[in-house]
């Protein structure tokens, strides 16, 4: 425990230094400055006025913000103009405190001119006021990354750091202010995330890593991709406001690749029979299309043809016939199963957590219990990991073998049928699961301070 306030102290340094003071209502920032006015009824000349000039930041509805100015009362009688590019108002010697309404997120230069009692400008003292910023989770800043929340680089320590890209790159929200609802929930869209806060406020908030499931298409990465991780969340704050939930989710494995081909074919079919004809000697050499014809109309006429000779004079001769056509080819065989499909891609770790929250602070007259339920409780944090992918279909089966083709006899029988191709090769196997994640917790006004690897 002692380990850890240290190392929250340590964190906290790099916040702003305001002195922020609780106002119950922003829209009447004098209630919050009578206090201070009569804390300083001490009178100091007009000379010394700078060094006691006083300046409060209190924080009002989200991304609103009053300035105060206090000083001790002018002994000289002076008067006091203050400007902001332009007049914003003038103090009698007897006031001491001025308030200014503004917006969040600005470096404001207010100019107090130091005048006589003839108004005559004597000196001008600027003060230079930074006002805090607030993140307000909504519509164009509920998504990671954004205008407001940039994707940002490390410096990589070495090279094997630099060929990690997943790990230089981060986005940082670093405010005064955080505030979240559950009508939008904060997503990182699996980027590392590091918010340093000194408030949260937060009615049934959410921090995500990726956007709202549904349950018809859960979050899977592309085709042979492993499913992203979670990324890494670091919230380090001084209060927390309400209740907080966090959601860290590993993305679903792509689908593994198909099998490949198998290759070449089949066995090859028998070939035709050589059949028998009936040419005598010196009579022609069945062609195709004489047997073509035969089959078609085997008559006496398609027994003999008329030829010439060499010295251009017509002679009769038999034409060939077949007496039996040859067998028909054998077909061709079955070819070859296909392969295996490839293992599915693995899901996508479920990250790391890390929350270190000094006090937790429940609003006033509000109750956040719901009716028959325990009390919420203000942090919790949910870890799944991705699923593997689903694994590659199987490969197409070898092609079939060809059919036997015809013998060199004029009378072969026809060839034979081309063979089936071989039966898709089985679906791979489903992708590994991502890990379940890390997570660590340090809540000091809860005593709450746990760790799981």
């Amino acid at each position: 425990l002692i380990a850890a306030l240290l190392c929250l102290s340590n964190l906290f340094l790099a916040c702003d230094n305001l002195d922020m003071q609780k106002q119950d209502d922003p829209g009447q920032p004098a209630a919050g400055t009578k206090a201070t006015a009569t804390e300083n009824r001490a009178s100091v000349d007009s000379k010394d006025f700078e060094s006691s000039l006083k300046v409060n930041i209190v924080a009002g509805e989200p991304e609103k913000y009053t300035v105060q100015f206090s000083w001790p009362s002018l002994e000289d009688k002076k008067i006091l103009r203050i400007r902001l590019n332009s007049v914003l108002t003038e103090i009698k010697p007897e006031q001491t405190f001025f308030t200014h309404q503004v917006a969040h997120n600005q470096i404001l230069n207010y100019s107090f001119d130091v005048l006589d009692q003839n108004r005559k400008l004597e000196k001008t003292i600027v003060k230079s006021v930074k006002i805090p910023m607030d993140y307000v989770v909504r519509e164009g800043t509920a998504e990671l990354p954004n205008a407001f929340a940039p994707v940002l680089k490390k410096q990589a320590q070495d090279k094997l750091e630099a060929n990690k890209s997943e790990n230089l790159e981060f986005i940082k929200i670093d405010a005064n202010r955080l505030f979240l609802s559950q009508n939008f929930a904060l997503i990182t869209n699996s980027y590392n995330l590091e918010i340093t806060v000194n408030e949260i406020h937060s009615t049934l908030g959410l921090i995500q890593s990726l956007p709202a499931l549904i349950a018809e298409r859960p979050p899977t990465a592309d085709f042979g991709q492993a499913g992203r991780s979670a990324g890494s969340l670091s919230i380090t704050a001084k209060k927390l406001f309400g209740n907080l939930h966090v959601t860290m989710r590993g993305e679903h494995g792509g689908k593994g690749s198909p099998g490949p081909e198998t290759g070449g074919r089949g066995p090859s079919g028998s070939q035709a029979g050589a059949g028998v004809n009936n040419c005598e000697s010196g009579c022609l050499r069945c062609t195709q299309e004489d047997l073509k014809m035969n089959k078609q109309n085997p008559t006496e006429f398609f027994k003999y043809i008329t030829v010439k000779t060499q010295d251009s004079h017509n002679v009769v001769i038999q034409r060939c016939n077949c007496d039996s056509y040859g067998s028909r080819g054998g077909d061709g065989g079955r070819g070859l199963a296909g392969t295996k499909g490839l293992q599915g891609m693995p899901g996508g770790d479920a990250g790391k957590v890390r929350i270190l929250i000094e006090e937790i602070v429940k609003a006033e007259n509000t109750d956040l219990q719901t009716p028959g339920e325990q009390e919420l409780i203000p942090v919790s944090i949910e870890q799944i990991p991705g699923l593997g992918g689903e694994g590659g279909a199987g490969g197409p089966g070898q092609l079939g073998g060809p059919g036997g083709g015809r013998s060199n006899e004029a009378c072969s029988g026809e060839p034979g049928n081309e063979g089936p191709r071989g039966s898709s090769g089985p679906s791979g196997d489903t992708g590994f699961m991502g890990k379940s994640g890390q997570k660590c917790i340090y809540i000091g006004s809860e005593n709450v301070n746990e760790c799981q690897q």
